[in-house]
Parts: C-alpha cells; structure tokens; sequence
C-alpha cells in the first residue's frame, strides 16, 4: 500500500502498527482457572479477547506459569513474561548482598554485581533441577533492569570512606605493636577512646501509609543529641561513660547530685566535644577511674590512651599526667584505623535501637513458633482452596503482615550473632572483685547495666 509523509517528511504507513498487548500472569492465570472449568480455547478466547492460538499457547505452557507465580516477589501481578526460577531466587540473593555491602561501607560497582550475579545464578543453579535453562550472561540490559526493579540508584563515593588514607593506615597497626611492646603495656593499661552523637528523641523520617494516599501528614521530627564519650582498655573493661548536653542541669535532673550520676556529665551549648571539655574529662574521669581499675587489678599505675587526632582532642592531653600516654591517630584515617569504630558503637547505637523497636517478650524462638503457624496456614489454604488466584491472593497477603516481624526477627538474630562476649564476661568479673559475698545479688544488676559500670 501507498506511504504518505507527514509534515516533518517522515514517511508513514495508512495502517498504524497495532500495540502488541501482553498478559500478565493473574490475566494468564484467570484463562488457566476457565479452561481447567471446562471451557474450551475458542469460548475463552472470545471472552477475553485473545485469539484462540494465545490460548492454546497459555494452555501449553500452564506448569511455567503456576511454578513462575508461585516464586514471584510481591510486584509479580505487574510481571508480563514468565520469568526464570533460578534468576529471581539469585536477583533476591543479589539484592541482600548490595545492602550487606552498604551496611558495611563497602562500594560496589557494576562489575562487581555483575560479576555476583554470575556467581549467585550458577549456586542456585546447581541446586533447582531445571532440565532446560537459558544460559544467563548477566548482561548491561539485565542490570539496567534489575536497578529498576529493586528501586537502586548510583551514587558516588563521599566522605570519610573515600578520602582515608589507606597506605598509611596499614602501617599504624605494626607500629602501634611495637610501641606497646617496648614500653611493657598489659591489655588492661591500653585504652581507646571515641565520641559518638545519640539521638535519644528522634522522631522517625518515613512511615507506613495506605498505597492510594498521595503523602504523609506532615510533622517536625524532634532531634534531641547529645554526645557520648566511650572509653575501654583491650581487655574488655569499660570505664564510666561521658555525656555532654546543651544544658548544664536539666529540669529533670535539679536537686540531683551529679556525682551519683552513672554517667560523667559536661555541657556545651552545641553538646559537642571541646579541648577544654576533653581535658577536663582526662583529669576527672579517665585517670581516676583507671587509677581506680589498675589498683583493684593489682597493677601499677601506667596507662596508653589511643584517640582520635581531632580539634577536640589537643595536644595538651599529652602532659596531662606522668603515667599516662596519649598516641594519636593518624591523620585522615580514623574509620580505618579507630578500634571503637570498628564495631563496639555501632553495637551499642543499634542494641538501643533494637530495645526500643522490639517488644522485651518476643524472643527468636517465639518468632520461629510465629513464623511456622503461618506456613502451616498458608499450606492449608492453597490445599483446601480450588481456586489457585484467591488462595494466592490470600496467602500473599498474610506474607505481607508478617513482614513487620520478619523484620524484627532478622535484627534480633544479627544482633544475638554479632555481640562481643567481653560484653557478658566484663562486668560479671568487675562484680566478683568488688564484693565476694554481695556478688550473687547485684550479678543480674551488674549485667543489665553493662555499658554504666
């Protein structure tokens, strides 16, 4: 047939090409439920309207189709094509490793998920029996669709992570040996110490809302912080920690002796660590507290304080005291390099969070009891009910409900995997030495105030 040309000169056919509309596979499972109801390819193809070859061909394929469902991710009614097992179970596993890096303030590039993909496909792959299964290259498009569906986004590398000298910190670890074994320090003699911000009223920044309301009414999220100054040697014991605040004496806290404090209280209008306020905690907290500590233990009097070479930290520290050794970090290398750092904060900012997140009565074993009841249920339903679509559907969403608790559940479990046990050894021993006949009472005590000896 004759072309015509439209007014910008591209030439156009009289026929416009028809939109090729693909089912998706609720669509493709509601034809399934009508064939399976005694209704032939034509009669379904009429009501559907579709010609009876594409019924014919859902029909030869209805065993992919119910396995693809069955193995979808929650946004499988939006999925058009019948997609590979083996492939959504690695993008699944995928996904969990790019946050397992993130937490970990690990970069990851394209290459490298790629090349994770790869790996991840053919561990899956060794263990699903699929007799036919397209060979899987991890390709460009593949990852361009991938971000898409699992909501990632690029973005570049600022910060700390990226500007810490790492040639210089390799070192530091030898070097610091050395020095501690020239000079004869014992574990219970050499101390780090670290400040971390506490965001003890903070309102949350996102919230659950229905999926047809447009946004969440707003509100201005409180942000109460105050500072935290943890300090302990490298045999587990944790002196008495520092807090600085905006205000000298809080209404709270008026008429109260801050000597009874289980904390080393400062002040500073911004709550920020100052050289005048690190030098006053080294001469009232920290050397007595370690005098203290070295006397119980029987050791003389001889410390080496690791901190961080920051504005708050002076070079003052230095002369403080005789028997006290003050080494700073090296420059630009305190995520590297800084043994708090390395995960005694994140514990301790995370078991807090935890605490208030998670009911004290649910316990690992309770949310597996949960869990198995919700298993057993699901199974009922898909075996009692005749219509796959419906029992789906209901299954899904009694998955969806529990999710709150599966997240709960995997903090619970990271948490109870991850806990150093100086943090259940410390403060028991600490009991023993100060009182023999009173240390069967205050036990149970002494260990829920671990981090408040």
């Amino acid at each position: 047939m004759a072309d015509r040309r439209d007014l910008s000169g591209r030439r156009t056919s009289l026929h416009e090409k028809r939109e090729r509309k693909v089912l998706s596979l609720y669509e493709k499972l509601k034809i399934l439920d009508l064939l399976n109801g005694g209704m032939s390819c034509a009669e379904v193809g009429r009501r559907v309207g579709k010609n009876e070859s594409s019924i014919r061909s859902i029909k030869q394929k209805q065993a992919e189709i119910r396995q693809s469902l069955c193995a979808a991710p929650t946004m499988a009614k939006r999925v058009s094509v019948v997609r590979d097992k083996v492939l959504v179970k690695a993008e699944k596993a995928l996904s969990l490793w790019i946050e397992d890096m993130s937490q970990k303030h690990v970069p990851v590039d394209s290459r490298m998920i790629r090349e994770k993909a790869l790996s991840l496909y053919e561990h899956f792959g060794t263990m699903t029996e699929t007799p036919e299964r397209k060979a899987f290259m991890a390709s460009k498009g593949w990852l361009a669709s991938f971000v898409n569906r699992y909501n990632l986004k690029n973005l570049r590398v600022t910060g700390e992570a990226a500007s810490a000298d790492q040639e210089s910190a390799s070192t530091f670890p030898h070097e610091f040996r050395i020095l501690v074994g020239r000079k004869g320090y014992l574990p219970e003699q050499v101390y780090n110490c670290d400040e971390t911000a506490l965001f003890w009223k903070k309102m949350p920044s996102r919230t659950y809302i229905h999926k047809d309301a447009r946004q969440a009414m707003g509100f201005k999220a409180f942000k109460d912080r105050l500072t935290l100054v943890l300090c302990g040697n490298a045999a587990g014991h944790m002196i008495k920690p520092g807090v600085i605040y905006r205000a000298c004496t809080p209404r709270p806290l008026k008429n109260k002796s801050k000597e009874s404090f289980p904390v080393f209280w400062q002040h500073n209008r911004k709550a920020w660590m100052t050289a005048i306020l690190f030098l006053e905690w080294l001469q009232q907290c920290f050397i007595p507290e370690v005098k203290s500590y070295l006397r119980a233990k029987g050791l003389p009097f001889k410390a080496l304080l690791l901190i961080d070479n920051s504005p708050g930290h002076p070079q003052a520290a230095c002369a403080s005291d005789e028997n006290v050794e003050v080494v700073f970090l090296l420059h630009n290398s305190t995520l590297l390099l800084q043994p708090l750092d390395q995960g005694v904060m994140n514990e301790d900012d995370d078991a807090e969070s935890l605490e208030q997140a998670e009911p004290p009565a649910w316990t690992l074993e309770e949310f597996v009891d949960v869990f198995h009841q919700a298993q057993v249920l699901r199974d009922k339903i898909l075996e009692y009910d005749p219509s796959m679509e419906r029992g789906l559907m209901v299954t899904r969403g009694i998955t969806a409900s529990l999710r709150p608790l599966q997240d709960l559940f995997d903090e619970a479990k990271k948490r109870q995997r991850q806990l150093p046990i100086t943090m259940f050894l410390t403060d028991a021993s600490s009991c023993m030495e100060a009182s023999g006949s009173n240390c069967e009472d205050d036990q149970s005590s002494c260990s829920r105030s671990k981090r408040f000896p």
